[in-house]
């Protein structure tokens, strides 16, 4: 519900189908035998994105910390529950990996910096490591 408050619901929803896919683009790949359905590599994108938006708005985020950890045990008991039988880790990974990347090429929000401390006018911008990680995250994005 935060990143849809913040970016719309059209990119969230970009997201989430498209790591639904590359979920289960990755569970075909190296499950050849068995058939898994389910939203679980969709979740995980989110959860990806959620992710690469903290990291690319470090500078933006007031609890940073605090949310990073919050992510991280979320995704390690995700990612533990994917062992259990008539789970795809597979799928998890690969909406994870999806979602992540995405989150670098569509979320990235300007940041301020003040151009005149005496006029106290602000310009938006974004950081060069934000285009940089957009670059990459795409090149990786259409590769995979």
């Amino acid at each position: 519900i935060p990143l849809e408050k913040k970016f719309g619901f059209v990119r969230i929803g970009l997201v989430y189908v498209i790591s639904g896919l590359g979920g289960n683009l990755l569970c075909v790949l190296f499950l050849h035998s068995i058939i898994y359905v389910g939203a679980s590599g969709a979740i995980f994108g989110l959860l990806g994105v959620m992710l690469s938006e903290l990291l690319t708005n470090w500078k933006m985020h007031t609890h940073k910390f605090d949310e990073m950890l919050i992510l991280v045990v979320i995704i390690v008991l995700d990612l533990a529950l994917g062992t259990f039988p008539f789970g795809s880790n597979f799928s998890n990974i690969g909406g994870f990996t999806s979602g992540f990347l995405l989150g670098f090429v569509i979320l990235t929000r300007r940041q301020h910096h003040w151009l005149n401390l005496n006029k106290s006018n602000t310009s938006q911008k974004q950081e060069s490591y934000q285009y940089a990680l957009r670059i990459i995250s795409f090149v990786l994005l259409s590769v995979g």
